[in-house]
């Protein structure tokens, strides 16, 4: 029996975006009060980057008392993978770009997003099923 983790069994459906020309702090308070690490910059509606909370604090100017608007210092172009791809194959594209998260995409358009966090718990929830099944 052949046992097929994929993207789709872990992704976060709930995406939070944040405009183009909204200020650091204001996306650190949606951060703060949706408890994730990154939103999803949008222009006119459509998905163009993606900030973290690590580019907030190395990027983002708060710490030394600026306010930058998101625009300036989001990463950009998305890195997406397909909805129906395994997860290793994620858990690749992520090392290999040191990034911590995904964007989900189905038919190009984007449908969540997948964290190393989701990659762990689906790891961990397919070597479960593995051990179950004694293989």
């Amino acid at each position: 029996m052949k046992i097929k983790y994929l993207v789709k069994h872990v992704t976060s459906k709930e995406l939070i975006t944040v405009d183009i020309n909204k200020k650091s702090k204001q996306a650190v308070e949606i951060m703060l009060a949706n408890d994730i690490g990154s939103v999803i910059i949008t222009d006119n509606g459509k998905p163009v980057g993606i900030v973290t909370d690590k580019d907030v604090l190395k990027k983002g100017g708060l710490l030394e008392g600026k306010n930058f608007s998101v625009g300036t210092y989001m990463s950009t172009p998305l890195v997406t993978i397909d909805v129906d791809a395994p997860i290793g194959e994620a858990a690749e594209i992520m090392a290999e770009k040191d990034i911590r998260r995904l964007i989900v995409v189905e038919k190009e358009e984007i449908v969540g997003i997948v964290t190393q966090k989701d990659l762990m718990k689906g790891t961990f929830e397919a070597f479960n099923m593995i051990r179950l099944l004694g293989m």
